[in-house]
């Protein structure tokens, strides 16, 4: 805005720039009506005004016509999931930097509004970021790009540039695969989905939640697979990450050079296809693979995450806390050694992350992202049992072996061979992909494998569970009645390869070896891709094995489950699931109803077949050799080939003859002419025999399917006989006559409905394609709209690859269908069979049906990737104690590629404390500050260092003492082992023994246990510790006198005071008060006391004496008092205070 003050003549104002409508002109605070501003550069005011009078003139320089214009704009697509930087160019854009708090400017794609990027836009250019079309994957129409602006007092100006930008399904990126999802800090994530124009890792960013996964083209290349389909690895950087939990993943396709900051031109902005065509690409979700047989948007957008089904909340990608490495791996049984775990993804804050040894309590001491060091308690304590299960706690996800013999394996380990490969399941417990979404052979082994996984599954609510498996070559899937290996039983086998085109996602690969016939129940059972439901108990631990044996090539495995009766399920705290909560899980991963749609051959189909007889060849032509004829070979079109055909021609001489009947075509397009078969048939079978006058017959099939129309495959004839006729020769003349028709072809349409609700007619020969097996094109029919019954109820079809050995051409298919219910297809329901409506459809000999496989269950989800948590990895063996992280709640896990490590108490290196003695061996039973206690212990160190003075010196460092849990240390340590004992130790083979010397230091009075410590081997046996008396000695107070009302602060010095309470001192029988009675104002006034003194309140006399004429000078009471201990009958009298005892109290 301009703001314009004169003091000159109305008439003399005009206008500072050419653009001025509406302007407004103020008369003080009247308003004036203003004309010809855009016609004259004089204004006029309709009020009369005195010259004198201030007048203001505002101009809206960019809110008149034609102020803002667009000019061009790039990209001009982009992901239909938005994220796509565009860039606007023109000129009277508002610049953020000089906006004006009353105005607005903003961008429309369509009716889509476009976030501006302020630090990017200018006057001539807009820079701002695409919002979501609201309809992924699906390619919009060519939309205006609209430039608006609003200003404060009312103006508004606009421009429109149109068929500026449309959405763009092959724009939008997607992620359908991850090698893993779930990971630590350094671990390299390999992500797989269509990713088209994109040529570069650096194109790629990858979030899990907030934080960057780092791609990049020159430490991680971009891999190319079939089509569009790129495989981009990332790695989790060590520092950086998001807390342990869990987070979505999303991808986007960005400008190459991001690093340009303020771009010099827009072409930073996009990506370019192949042809030079620019694409803004931007973000994309991590959704299902694409099902080539689901046409519909809605369903080409399926949440490709898991559930956590105790809270309801939906994610992709778990961080969790990985433990690679324990420091020491062996210690005493008593623990207070020092454990340092290496590792990642741990808090920084110590209460952050709980350790556990053995299911016992690791106090953490300091942490880092990368290392926690814990002091060990001892293995007598009690475990802290793991809240899911009630079991001492391992690790999360499941431990393999991979063997190279293709053999039923041995129970028990030692009898089998050397594994290949060992390691742990801890980001997915499923096989599907490492490199790819079909390659999965980890160990790169073209050999016969079998893998045996094995550990605990964790049941997250209490209620039924139904087990799915399928994979390459074979899995058996067994459970156990508890966390017993054995208990365990075959709950579900996949018996053979599942061979789909969409077997990493379809939910058909749990069914299609199944018989074509079988009901639901058949589905179900041991020797079935499908458990029967089974109910579990919420956190009880249940031993679980697969066995996985591969051939040769790639390999892959799935293992996905049912969870019923959602509600009313109890869960691990106790909490049950209410009807709401259980419709919300449903709705987060249905249990859709599955069924299939089959053409299938009611019988025999009728393959069209010609005879063909000839005479037996005994006719001879002059030269000897047997009579020609010819045979026609012709089509309906009406073109004919001429075969010459012997007497004694063989079968497959005649059928490679029929077939190949040709005719000579001019091609235009090369000048040359060319031959083109007769018949579209070229699967001929012929068949030759004799009858019983002698004469050859032949039996000519054309086992293919009739084209729509077609009403044969061939017309044959014989032309002429050109045997001799001499009466000598007894030819019979060849003939050939069509002895059955074919079946006729398959055609018309057909409907498929729920209830009253039916599609639209579906062309069965269009939808099949022309090989007549195209699933896909069926599919896409069959889900091309939603069905709406009357009773207001909407369907979709969600279809899926049946086996492609049950396709046949125009003759037979099988496709898996899914029943989803709602506007937005996330509702399962117990729906009745399809309806077919075959009125139209012709299908000679062939019968159109549907099959239930699995009943929908609105009160049931299911998962087709089982989270890895549910999993606990096995106890160690041989007495090896788990150790396990966790860091904000979440379970940790360990290294990949290796066995779990372990902790081990061993009673062979747990010190011994034998006895303590003074100076002359004497045993002691008090000790004040500063006196000498004398230690006699035995396997403090290895027999090689304490044969000797000089070997044991310097493990003395690594030795402590103290009294009671540090109450006081004994410190200034020396070996007083006398040389006796060093020649027993250098002549025996027993642990050694020392004698340890040191100088007690000022502490807790009391009777307290002596602790001996060693670094390296951790506590002697603390129950079976000496106890010895720290004694109290109390030199002086201050003051001598104070209040018969008590409340004086006294200052008491001595020895064995530190940690002494006010309450254990008495003052004429009665204890003292602590200072914390005070206020804080008073205790701020008070000087803190070293360690040797002691700071209480007096206690009131028990003979009370007020003296109210001079109340600030008193004394304790009417007599001098006794201080002593509370627990001492020693006392004395005129305020002399005595050394006095104190217990263990």
């Amino acid at each position: 805005f301009l703001r314009l003050t004169t003091e000159a003549p109305f008439a003399d104002l005009t206008p500072a720039v050419a653009c001025g409508s509406p302007s407004i002109v103020t008369a003080g605070s009247r308003r004036c009506n203003l004309s010809g501003a855009q016609t004259r550069p004089d204004l006029s005011c309709t009020r009369s005004m005195r010259s004198a009078l201030s007048l203001t003139l505002v101009a809206a320089l960019v809110a008149c016509a034609g102020a803002v214009t667009v000019v061009n704009v790039f990209p001009h697509r982009g992901s239909t999931n938005g994220g796509t930087y565009l860039v606007i160019e023109g000129s009277g854009f508002m610049q953020p930097a000089d906006v004006n708090p009353w105005d607005a400017q903003a961008v429309f794609v369509g009716a889509i509004p476009c976030d501006i990027q302020a630090h990017y836009t200018d006057s001539s250019r807009i820079v701002c970021i695409t919002r979501a079309s609201g309809r992924p994957f699906q390619s919009s129409a060519r939309l205006p790009v609209t430039v608006q602006f609003f200003g404060g007092l009312g103006e508004a100006a606009s421009s429109t540039l149109s068929d500026a930008f449309y959405y763009e399904a092959s724009s939008t990126p997607a992620l359908w695969w991850g090698k893993a999802w779930a990971g630590s800090g350094g671990d390299v994530l390999s992500f797989s989905g269509p990713l088209v124009y994109v040529a570069s890792a650096d194109q790629i960013e990858i979030r899990i939640g907030e934080s960057v996964c780092v791609t990049g083209q020159e430490e991680h290349p971009l891999k190319n697979y079939i089509g569009s389909q790129r495989t981009v690895d990332c790695v989790l950087p060590a520092n950086a990450l998001p807390l342990a939990g869990n987070y979505n993943v999303s991808v986007r396709a960005k400008f190459l050079r991001s690093d340009l900051g303020e771009c010099s031109t827009p072409a930073c902005f996009w990506l370019t296809d192949p042809g030079g065509n620019p694409s803004g690409y931007g973000l994309g979700p991590v959704i299902l693979p694409a099902n080539t047989g689901r046409s519909s948007s809605l369903l080409q957008a399926d949440w490709a995450g898991t559930l956590d089904i105790t809270s309801g909340s939906a994610y992709h990608f778990t961080m969790f806390p990985r433990v690679d490495a324990l420091t020491p791996l062996t210690g005493g049984l008593y623990g207070g050694m020092l454990l340092t775990i290496t590792g990642s993804s741990f808090s920084d804050m110590p209460l952050e992350n709980e350790v556990t040894v053995g299911g016992i309590l690791c106090a953490v001491e300091s942490a880092s992202p990368s290392l926690l060091t814990c002091r060990l308690a001892s293995s007598t304590d009690s475990p802290t049992l793991d809240p899911a299960t009630g079991a001492r706690p391992t690790s999360r996800g499941l431990l393999y072996r991979t063997y190279l013999k293709n053999d039923p394996l041995a129970a028990d380990l030692l009898a089998r061979p050397t594994p290949t490969a060992t390691g742990v399941l801890n980001a997915r417990i499923d096989w599907v992909g490492s490199n790819g979404v079909i390659s999965n052979n980890l160990e790169g082994n073209n050999g016969l494998l079998t893998r045996e996984t094995v550990g605990y599954f964790v049941p997250p609510l209490n209620a039924s569970y139904s087990f799915y498996v399928a994979g390459a070559v074979s899995v058996v899937l067994e459970l156990g009645t508890d966390d017993d290996i054995s208990s365990l039983v075959t709950i579900a086998t996949s018996a053979s390869s599942v061979s789909l085109d969409d077997f990493a996602s379809s939910p058909a690969a749990f069914y299609a070896n199944q018989p074509i016939s079988a009901s639901p129940s058949e589905l179900m059972g041991p020797t079935t891709q499908v458990s029967l439901p089974i109910p579990l108990v919420v956190g009880r631990r249940y031993a679980i094995r697969y066995t996985h044996k591969m051939g040769f090539g790639s390999e892959w495995l799935r293992i996905g489950a049912k969870v019923s009766q959602l509600t009313g399920a109890a869960r691990t705290d106790g909490t049950v699931t209410t009807s709401a909560e259980a419709r919300l899980l449903a709705r987060a991963a249905p249990a859709f109803e599955v069924q299939t749609l089959q053409l299938r051959q009611t019988g025999t189909l009728r393959r069209e077949t010609h005879e063909l007889r000839i005479g037996f060849p005994t006719a001879k032509t002059s030269k000897g050799t047997s009579s020609p004829f010819v045979l026609t070979v012709g089509n309906t079109a009406g073109y004919a080939a001429h075969v010459s055909v012997t007497a004694s021609v063989t079968a497959n001489a005649l059928g490679t003859a029929i077939k190949g009947a040709s005719r000579l075509v001019f091609d235009a397009g090369t000048g040359l002419t060319k031959s083109v078969a007769i018949l579209g048939c070229q699967n001929v079978q012929v068949t030759r025999a004799l009858d019983v006058n002698g004469t050859a017959v032949f039996q000519i099939v054309f086992a293919c399917v009739l084209s729509a129309g077609q009403s044969t495959h061939a017309v044959l004839s014989v032309l002429g006989n050109r045997q001799p006729t001499a009466s000598t020769l007894d030819d019979v003349a060849p003939s050939v006559a069509l002895l059955n028709a074919g079946s006729a072809s398959l055609g018309g349409s057909f409907r498929v409905g729920l209830k009253d609700a039916f599609s639209e007619p579906i062309n069965v020969r269009s939808a099949l394609g022309s090989s007549g097996t195209d699933w896909s094109g069926l599919g896409s029919a069959l889900s091309a709209q939603a069905l709406r019954g009357s009773d207001g109820m909407v369907y979709w079809l969600e279809v899926w690859q049946g086996l492609p050995s049950r396709f046949s051409t125009f003759e037979s298919f099988e496709v898996y269908v899914r029943v989803r219910t709602g506007e937005d297809g996330l509702s399962a329901i117990d729906a009745p069979l399809l309806n077919l409506d075959t009125d139209l459809l012709q299908a000679d000999g062939l019968d159109l049906r549907t099959r239930l496989i699995e009943t929908g269950d609105p009160d049931a989800l299911w998962l087709g990737r089982l989270p890895a948590e549910w999993f606990r990895l096995p106890e160690p063996v041989s007495g090896a104690a788990s150790v396990v992280v966790r860091t904000l709640g979440v379970l940790g896990g360990v290294s990949a590629n290796s066995l779990p490590p372990a902790y081990t108490w061993d009673t062979s290196l747990t010190p011994e404390l034998i006895n303590v003695t003074d100076a002359s061996g004497e045993p002691i039973s008090s000790v004040a500050e500063g006196g000498a206690l004398y230690l006699k212990a035995k396997n403090l160190v290895p027999l090689a260092i304490g044969i000797s003075a000089t070997s044991f010196a310097d493990a003395l460092t690594g030795l402590s003492v103290e009294l009671g849990d540090g109450a006081a240390a004994c410190s200034e340590l020396q070996d007083a082992t006398p040389p006796e004992m060093y020649l027993a130790n250098a002549n025996g083979s027993e642990a050694p023994s020392h004698v340890l010397a040191c100088t007690v230091q000022p502490g807790w009075a009391g009777m307290h246990k002596v602790h001996l410590l060693s670094v390296s081997r951790g506590k002697a046996d603390p129950m079976a510790a000496p106890e010895i008396e720290l004694e109290i000695s109390i030199v002086s107070v201050e003051p001598e006198a104070g209040s018969a009302a008590g409340g004086t602060p006294l200052l008491f010095k001595g020895d064995g005071l530190r940690g002494l309470q006010c309450s254990q001192l008495l003052i004429g029988g009665s204890p003292c008060a602590e200072l914390t009675v005070l206020s804080t104002a008073a205790l701020a006034a008070i000087e803190v006391g070293a360690p040797k003194e002691l700071r209480c309140l007096s206690p009131p006399s028990r003979d009370l004496v007020v003296i109210p004429s001079n109340p600030s000078n008193f004394s304790l009471d009417s007599n001098p008092s006794d201080i002593t201990n509370e627990d001492s009958n020693s006392s004395s009298s005129s305020f002399n205070f005595v050394s006095s005892s104190l217990n263990s109290s």
